[in-house]
């Protein structure tokens, strides 16, 4: 009889951030004994698109699919092993995608297991995987050295000719879990390996046991292959586990069920790993909210379009103008060009309507969608819209000032902060086996004042960002700021900024897509307490994208999204510093939620923390994998970060990665000039030797 298996959350609502830790326990119940090679549980996050042209005999189908974060940890068994790298061939890098080459492994020591086996794979379907090189890791010195370390590879009691694999280890402890501590084993890369298969190329994957007790190994000796075999006995366990989101995550999103299916979705999966057998296993599904975008200075200050008074006729089309009714005019100015779900959009100015009919003054979003399929050129462009605003104008009448007469036209709870894709970021940071984003989503906003359904009409556009927050108070221009006017360019020297071209997939670049500080909105997390609202129907994911069936007990989807009412009020003056914001986190369990919540209501506060005051606070977050969504969130908070506060985090910290999260922007450029403190974070975290370089961009 096959066990069965519940997925527990320590957050009910099953909603998480991009950066934010997810914390559970997997249940398992068996009445007889199982052997098997583990118990894992995977956090996936991936895109699906799939559209269909023609019909009949050229009836095409075209699919995208790509999975943004695979991060899978082995909770029962006797071996660990990294994902998988298909088509890796000689040289196999980790780190493309968040987690792909940490091993999570508990020990009852701070300095980590005494050694490890750890080996090079090549995958291979349906016959034994292929050995590539393994040694006989120190994991204690790994750890003392606390750097990168490059090893060469044996095999056969030969040591390769190229073959080398490069590592770093770190223990933190981990309260309240079976062992005391949890050992972090990072594969940064292979290189140099053979070529084991005859066709194609290597499927690299890294896998780290213990060797027998009581052997003696050193490198150059054949390793025992890793026992496999691990034993349950009938009763009732629970495995707790924990999963960090990586930090860009793209958030859940479900098309509208019109024409293409079009997802990104989240999920928990569990397996009991039975060899040659189907495998019994529970998939949960959770919804990742947006973090990003976020607006730059140039999308929050008022932009106007002026249109003078045309003549107005009854029938305007295809170039045949009839009946003159007399003139249409219209100038308005929109409040700003980037706005978060759920609030509303300022329109203001002149409307008149010196005709002898009716005319209608209509406000429209519509999100334009880009499918891509993943083999091939081929595209295809949805669109969905939603009419914010109607009105109807007299004959001889006009609006002046608020065009909305009082009423209010929100962005709508289900429209996803837009949404370019990350797949340029990743080929920017060399991730040679990156996929095109399946589907990508921008706005733009419609303004139109006509008469009749063929009469003449005013039309205006503007490229619109959904953001995945509001802008801070402070970061919003002064009532009275003059309107930026579309068409009129700026005179030289000028500081208005310089508007995005009428585009909406231009709006990339007027949006910050990448995690770190941003000067204009925050970066969300779970202390913000956004209201979350449900949208659309519920999906059953098991019957989407070519799931796999298998003994899967799943639970629907139901999509919510994130939804604000107003910009972040300005930050208070408070007395309140990082003793008491210290003492919060200390009696809580979420670390990263009530540092998020504390400097949500204390932002003058923390934007004001000494890197003493970074280091007493980062101090508090014990275990590793929040290490990096703790220094992403006060980074976030700060606003800015000098060198002198990442070092101090860094020293904080038992993981050095947690400077990832407090690192300025990647798009800001760095000179010694600017942080002449950049010598002591250039010290304390070798890791970030090769992103940081005298007068050029961070990586």
């Amino acid at each position: 009889m096959a066990p069965t298996m519940r997925i527990e959350l320590d957050r009910q609502d099953k909603v998480f951030y991009g950066g934010d830790v997810i914390r559970g326990t997997l249940h398992v119940s068996t009445r007889e004994a199982i052997t098997c090679r583990g118990i894992r549980v995977r956090l996936m996050g991936k895109g699906y698109c799939h559209w269909v042209e023609g019909s009949g005999d050229n009836k095409q189908h075209y699919i995208g699919r790509k999975t943004y974060q695979e991060l899978s940890t082995t909770v029962f068994g006797n071996f660990y092993k990294t994902s998988l790298l298909d088509n890796a061939g000689e040289d196999a890098r980790f780190g493309n995608m968040p987690g792909d080459g940490d091993l999570y492994i508990p020990c009852d020591g701070p300095g980590g297991p005494p050694k490890l086996i750890v080996r090079a794979m090549d995958y291979d379907w349906g016959k034994k995987d292929d050995l590539l090189g393994e040694i006989v890791l120190d994991v204690p010195a790994l750890v003392a050295k606390g750097d990168t370390e490059t090893f060469p590879l044996f095999r056969n009691r030969k040591q390769e000719k190229k073959a080398k694999i490069a590592i770093r280890a770190s223990v933190s402890p981990t309260p309240n879990a079976p062992k005391p501590y949890l050992a972090r084993v990072e594969i940064i890369e292979a290189t140099g390996l053979r070529k084991a298969d005859w066709f194609g190329k290597n499927d690299v994957y890294v896998q780290a046991y213990e060797p027998p007790e009581g052997a003696v190994l050193k490198n150059g000796d054949k390793c025992p292959e890793p026992e496999k075999r691990a034993y349950l006995e009938p009763g009732q366990y629970q495995y707790p586990f924990s999963l960090p989101v990586r930090a860009d995550a793209p958030g859940s999103f479900e098309s509208n069920g019109r024409g293409p299916e079009a997802w990104v979705r989240w999920d928990i999966y569990a397996n009991v790993d039975l060899a040659f057998w189907m495998d019994p296993s529970t998939r949960m599904p959770i919804n990742v909210l947006h973090t990003l975008p976020l607006p730059k200075p140039e999308l929050l200050v008022p932009v106007k379009e002026e249109m003078p008074e045309e003549a107005a006729f009854g029938c305007s089309c295809f170039c045949i103008k009839l009946f003159n009714k007399g003139t249409l005019g219209m100038d308005l100015t929109v409040g700003r060009l980037a706005y978060a779900p759920g609030e509303a959009v300022s329109f203001t100015g002149h409307i008149i309507n010196n005709t002898s009919e009716k005319a209608t003054f209509r406000i429209t979003l519509s999100r334009r969608q880009r499918l891509r399929d993943t083999t091939g050129p081929k595209q295809n462009t949805t669109s969905q819209s939603w009419s914010l605003h109607v009105a109807t104008v007299a004959p001889g009448a006009s609006i002046e000032g608020d065009l909305l007469n009082g009423a209010e036209a929100r962005v709508p709870s289900d429209a996803h902060p837009s949404f370019f894709g990350i797949d340029s970021q990743e080929a920017l940071q060399g991730n040679k086996r990156n996929k095109k984003d399946p589907v990508t989503w921008t706005y733009d906003l419609e303004v139109r004042f006509h008469i009749g359904k063929m009469g003449s009409e005013l039309k205006s556009n503007f490229s619109f960002l959904v953001t995945a927050a509001p802008p801070y108070a402070e970061a919003l221009p002064p009532a009275g700021t003059s309107p930026v006017v579309m068409g009129v360019p700026s005179a030289a020297g000028s500081v208005v900024p310089t508007l995005p071209p009428a585009d909406p997939w231009a709006m990339q670049g007027a949006a910050v897509t990448t995690p770190g500080p941003c000067a204009t909105a925050p970066t969300i997390g779970r202390g913000f307490g956004v209201p979350v609202v449900a949208y659309g129907t519920v999906v059953n994911v098991q019957d989407a994208g070519g799931e796999d069936k298998a003994t899967v007990c799943v639970e629907p989807l139901q999509p919510v999204m994130g939804v604000w009412n107003a910009p972040i009020p300005a930050a208070a003056p408070t007395t309140a510093g990082a003793i008491e914001l210290a003492a919060t986190m200390d009696a809580g369990l979420d670390k990263i939620e009530a540092l998020d919540t504390w400097c949500f209501h204390n932002r003058g506060a923390a934007a004001s923390f000494t890197p003493d005051d970074v280091a007493l606070v980062m101090s508090k977050v014990v275990f590793s994998m929040e290490q990096t969504g703790a220094a992403k969130t006060l980074a976030s908070h700060m606003g800015q970060c000098t060198c002198a506060h990442v070092a101090a985090a860094v020293g904080a910290c038992s993981f050095r990665c947690a400077t990832r999260g407090s690192i300025p922007n990647r798009n800001q450029t760095l000179t010694l000039d600017e942080y002449p403190n950049l010598t002591p974070i250039l010290t304390a975290n070798s890791t970030s030797r090769r992103r940081w370089r005298r007068g050029s961009p961070t990586r």
